[in-house]
């Protein structure tokens, strides 16, 4: 005869994930004993952030300029070379900045919009369709 199993063992259950990863925990006790000046909230490791995410906090707690001065100058003084017949027009180190600032503020807002019509076709990436929307409903503002 086969003896009979108990049913006092250890049970394994299943459980639903909660779809975030949950923060990992250091076995504090051997770090407790070696140093007392950390609490053990300070051992905790949080999960790492992607590379992209940080750099669109920087970038979006910045206030500096995303488009560098000297691109910005070149395409301007090419622009004013097509549209006049003398050559030899300068331009003030005002005047680029306020054209500079304008330009940035332009494409922030286009494609904060491509970005948004993105999200209502339910995807995460910006195509080129959702770009020739948006010109086309800025035909009619």
């Amino acid at each position: 005869m086969r003896p009979i199993r108990s049913t006092e063992g250890p049970v394994n259950t299943a459980y639903k994930s909660r779809g975030v990863e949950p923060q990992r925990r250091i076995d504090t006790s051997k770090i407790l004993r070696t140093t007392a000046r950390k609490s053990v909230a300070d051992y905790i490791e949080k999960p790492k952030r992607s590379t992209i995410v940080r750099k669109a906090n920087r970038l979006t707690n910045s206030r500096e300029k995303l488009i560098p001065k000297a691109p910005i100058a070149r395409l301007f003084k090419e622009v004013m070379d097509d549209y006049t017949q003398k050559s030899n027009f300068r331009i003030t180190r005002e005047a680029l900045e306020v054209i500079r600032t304008a330009t940035e503020e332009y494409l922030v807002s286009f494609f904060e919009q491509c970005n948004i019509l993105a999200v209502h076709a339910k995807r995460v990436t910006v195509m080129p369709k959702d770009i020739a929307t948006l010109k086309e409903l800025w035909k009619y503002r």
